[in-house]
């Protein structure tokens, strides 16, 4: 692997660590906006990079909270690099189809340890909403902040950005 993109990963992980000292209000503190970072190099480099900078980038985000929810962050950590894998090969045919995959996955499929180990209540009342939320912000940031960082990376490495 090329020293730049060995680079590249580490600020994208870099960027998903700050993204995930950006909370948002919730019962389990490791809700954050820790997903942007990962989700903009999943579309510009596949599946495997972006799942890669989401799988860890969402345990050191879960870190800065405390790590809450203890072994389950190993969990999500698995299921964070699924989905963007599969958000990733999404977003290759359909970009649309690939954000509302994402909104779904994100918010409706990766909780659902949760709902066997914590129970329907707590599942329901205080994780879905703020995760839905949270998950809706990280995709509208996507939406915005995409198209501007794929013209700077295609402006740099073809020689005209200076």
């Amino acid at each position: 692997m090329k020293t730049s993109r060995v680079n590249l990963i580490a600020a994208f992980i870099a960027l998903s660590v700050i993204g995930g000292f950006i909370k948002i209000p919730s019962p389990i503190s490791s809700i954050a906006l820790d997903s942007v970072a990962p989700l903009i190099a999943a579309s510009m480099f596949g599946g495997m990079i972006g799942g890669f900078i989401g799988s860890i980038g969402h345990l050191l985000s879960s870190l800065s909270g405390g790590f809450p929810l203890g072994p389950f962050h190993f969990i999500i950590m698995i299921e964070m690099f699924c989905i963007l894998f599969i958000y990733a090969l999404f977003y290759k045919t359909n970009k649309w189809v690939a954000f509302l995959f994402f909104i779904g996955a994100n918010t409706f499929l990766a909780p659902l340890p949760f709902l066997f180990f914590h129970g329907p209540i707590i599942f329901i009342f205080s994780l879905l909403p703020s995760l839905g939320i949270a998950t809706v912000v990280n995709i509208i940031l996507v939406i915005i902040l995409l198209p501007k960082i794929q013209w700077i990376y295609s402006h740099r490495f073809s020689g005209t950005f200076q």
